[in-house]
């Protein structure tokens, strides 16, 4: 068993330096075919022929293997090539642009030509080559099987400084808008917006929460008005009905007939 492993490492290894010599020795030199700065100007978001030349390759190498080994060697292969694809690509860019810059104005030797190759230099070249990075990404998930979260674009991203470009525009615009607002100052109790005008018909708060208390006390005044002359259980034009009973003391609980309606009572029933 630890033989069949050993052998398996070998193997899956072999396959990683399989694409390693296609992109390095086969692909590399297409770099210099790639002006990311004049393929902004296009819509077409079709990749450059280095990355459209690896994509090709991968897709092909992935429907043989599919096809003759299991799904989780096939899954240990493809993340060792995509570990390998995350790294190089970007060093490869960065690489070429490098040596093109340190060979100008050096006289060329021999029949070899120089290659020529310059990292974008426009806002617009700058996207348009990790949009292509991206699209390489997207292109090279096999669902279902290998799924890898390129980190490729994020690198050149940063490398060629399009994070900070972001980071400082996003500062810019937040300064802007602060700058715009009208400034704030407290004298004594209150805020005053300076500069800005309150409409006339405009009001405050507290202005408004003492316009509702007084409207609320005249409704309390006119309720107590239609209802005052009604007190202790007197009528509204202020007479006390006489039924015999004396309830001097407001509590609502009747009194015994004083004597007097006591008399009156007995003598009518008499007559």
């Amino acid at each position: 068993r630890k033989d069949l492993a050993e052998h398996n490492e070998k193997v899956f290894s072999k396959f990683v330096s399989i694409v390693g010599g296609i992109v390095e020795h086969g692909l590399a030199s297409l770099i210099a075919k790639a002006d990311f700065d004049l393929r902004s100007k296009s819509k077409d978001v079709k990749c450059c022929k280095f990355l459209e030349g690896i994509i090709i390759n991968i897709q092909k190498l992935f429907q043989v293997l599919s096809n003759l080994l299991p799904p989780h060697d096939v899954h240990d292969v493809f993340s060792r090539i995509f570990a390998y694809i995350d790294n190089k690509v970007p060093s490869l860019f960065i690489s070429t642009a490098a040596a093109s810059s340190s060979d100008n104005g050096k006289p060329e030797k021999g029949p070899a030509k120089a290659i020529s190759f310059s990292l974008p230099s426009t806002d617009e070249g700058k996207r348009r080559m990790v949009k292509e990075l991206d699209t390489m990404a997207q292109q090279l998930q096999f669902n279902g099987v290998v799924r890898w979260s390129f980190s490729a674009p994020r690198t050149i991203e940063k490398h060629l400084g399009i994070e900070q470009e972001i980071i400082s525009t996003i500062e810019k615009s937040v300064e802007e808008s602060n700058d715009s607002e009208l400034p704030l100052t407290k004298e004594g109790d209150e805020e005053k917006n300076l500069g800005q005008n309150r409409p006339e018909n405009d009001e405050s708060c507290e202005e408004m929460i003492e316009k509702r208390n007084s409207s609320q006390e005249e409704i309390d005044v006119n309720e107590a008005q239609g209802t005052g002359d009604l007190v202790n259980g007197l009528p509204s034009d202020g007479k006390k009905q006489n039924d015999g009973y004396d309830n001097p003391d407001n509590t609502g609980v009747p009194r015994e007939p004083s004597d007097t309606a006591q008399t009156t009572t007995i003598e009518k029933e008499e007559d």
